[in-house]
C-alpha cells in the first residue's frame, strides 16, 4: 500500500517501527495520539507500554492531552512558554498544590456530564480577556499576566523560584505551596 492509503494508526505504528530499528534507549513521542480516534489512540498507548516493558525503553512523551499523560507517564513536567511550571511524579503533579497553570490545564479536561462547560466557563480561574498569545520573557513568570494569584510587580519582574517539596515535587511560583492550596 502507498503511504496515503494508510490510516493514522498504521502511520503511527510505522513511525514506532522506524524508531525501534535503531535500537534506541530513548524515543521521543511528540503528540503520538493526536488526530487518532479513541480506540486507535488506546491501541497505540498499549503498544508503547508493551514495548517499554519488553525493550526497557524510556519515552519523552510530549502531549497536551492530560488523560494520555496520566495513563503513560511516571514523571511529568508541565511547561509554560518553554519554562518549567511544575514537575514531579505523576501522582504529585496531578494532586494539589498545583501551579496555577497546571490547575488551568486540569480544569480544561472535558467531563462527560451535563452542565460541565457552563460550570467551567463560570469558574475559570485564569483572568478573562487576556490574549492567549504566550509572551516569551526572560524576567518574571511567563504566566503572570493570566495568573489569578499573581502578586503585582513581583510576578511580572522576578523569575519564580523552583520550590522543591519533600516528595521531590517542584513548583515554580512566588507563592508557597500552602497558599496555592487555598
Amino acid at each position: 500500500r502507498l503511504p496515503d492509503e494508510l490510516s493514522g494508526g498504521e502511520k503511527q505504528r510505522i513511525c514506532i517501527a522506524r524508531a525501534l530499528a535503531a535500537e534506541p534507549e530513548l524515543i521521543i513521542c511528540d503528540e503520538v495520539t493526536s488526530a487518532l480516534d479513541t480506540i486507535v489512540a488506546k491501541a497505540i498507548l498499549d503498544l508503547l507500554q508493551r514495548l517499554q516493558q519488553e525493550l526497557r525503553l524510556t519515552y519523552l512523551f510530549i502531549s497536551h492531552n492530560l488523560d494520555t499523560v496520566a495513563s503513560i507517564a511516571d514523571q511529568v513536567v508541565v511547561l509554560y512558554a518553554g519554562r518549567v511550571a511544575e514537575k514531579g511524579s505523576k501522582s504529585a503533579v496531578f494532586q494539589p498544590p498545583f501551579h496555577p497553570y497546571t490547575r488551568l490545564l486540569l480544569s480544561s479536561v472535558p467531563e462527560m456530564r451535563q452542565g460541565w462547560l457552563e460550570e467551567t466557563l463560570s469558574t475559570r480561574e485564569a483572568k478573562a480577556g487576556i490574549a492567549r498569545e504566550v509572551k516569551i520573557t526572560e524576567r518574571g513568570c511567563p504566566f503572570a499576566e493570566r495568573c489569578p494569584v499573581a502578586i503585582p510587580d513581583i510576578c511580572e519582574n522576578n523569575r519564580p523560584p523552583l520550590q522543591t517539596q519533600a516528595s521531590g515535587h517542584v513548583l515554580a511560583c512566588q507563592h508557597t505551596p500552602e497558599i496555592l492550596l487555598k
